[in-house]
């Protein structure tokens, strides 16, 4: 990946950060990561890891995100930031990133009575239901199905071939025979939000599914109905939330976990990966195994 602007510079990096910048200015064509860091291209390192440091420090014409003193890498120009990977990312977003192509793709279905805000995306082959609502700025991938009165904010992305609003697994047995229960409610899904591929959100049976601002969800996800994720939460690849429960904001849900349904995980909780969660998880605190234990607080 080069930089879209083939004259960036580490002066001009550290202007749009608002760091301070140590050392000759530079050219900058390339990200990389440190472990393969070669000259032209701006990485980012923390004073942690003194291994990538010692190799850093034969690498010259190199652009270095640190919260090192600049003498500690003295064949590199020093972008000071006490954030390094954060700032990195503000780097690759602004100045490598590429976006997609906007506006409705041919193939795309895309019912009469959808509601589209502006600069709206539409991949190959999607189908948007009656009665959705897309906010300005959103990008819905290719062959993703947005069902009937499913809601999103601005600004949130879902990737390739995830589902949204089918119903919910709900049944009620009569005798011996499983009754399908119908389900009425929708997806509600917030601004700033991103749905990874082969994702599943299922609509509520009565009151909505609700995914808040800034939530992440990973690749390979299932929600069921009724739940609610918390502002800024992550639910991570292959985890599986079952019926009407609750994440709280900036909650951590690693990969493969299962929650059975009605549980409540606190704010700002992490649960480690493949944890089976039967019982309500507190606030700030780290929950692991099968069946999922506190392990300790959560810094």
């Amino acid at each position: 990946m080069t930089a879209i602007d083939q004259d960036l510079t580490s002066e001009r990096v550290a202007g749009e950060l608002g760091l301070a910048h140590h050392g000759p200015v530079r050219v900058v064509h390339r990200p990389a990561s440190a472990a393969s860091a070669a000259p032209g291209s701006i990485v980012f390192v923390s004073s942690a890891r003194p291994d990538l440091l010692d190799l850093l420090r034969s690498v010259d014409d190199l652009v270095v995100l640190a919260e090192v003193a600049p003498e500690v890498l003295p064949l590199a120009t020093v972008i000071s930031s006490d954030r390094p990977r954060l700032d990195f990312a503000r780097v690759l977003a602004t100045f490598f990133a590429e976006e997609p192509p906007r506006g409705v793709h041919p193939t795309a279905i895309v019912a009469p009575t959808v509601r589209l805000g502006q600069r709206v995306t539409i991949g190959a082959y999607a189908v948007v239901e009656d009665g959705v609502e897309i906010g300005d700025d959103s990008i819905i991938g290719e062959h993703v199905v947005l069902r009937r009165r499913c809601v999103i904010g601005e600004r949130t992305r879902i990737k390739p071939n995830s589902v949204i609003g089918d119903p919910g697994f709900g049944f009620e047995y009569d005798g011996d025979t499983p009754i399908r229960i119908p389900h009425v409610g929708a997806v509600r899904i917030g601004s700033d939000v991103e749905i990874g591929a082969l994702v599943s959100i299922a609509r509520g049976t009565l009151d909505d599914t609700v995914v808040e601002d800034h939530v992440k969800v990973d690749d390979h996800v299932f929600i069921a109905h009724n739940a609610r994720i918390g502002r800024g939460a992550f639910v991570i690849a292959g985890a599986e939330v079952s019926g009407s429960v609750q994440i709280g904001p900036t909650a951590w849900i690693g990969p493969q976990v299962t929650i059975r349904d009605q549980i409540q995980i606190g704010a700002n909780a992490m649960v480690g990966i493949g944890a089976v969660v039967t019982k309500d998880v507190p606030a700030d605190v780290i929950a692991v195994g099968n069946p999922a234990r506190v392990l300790r607080a959560r810094d």
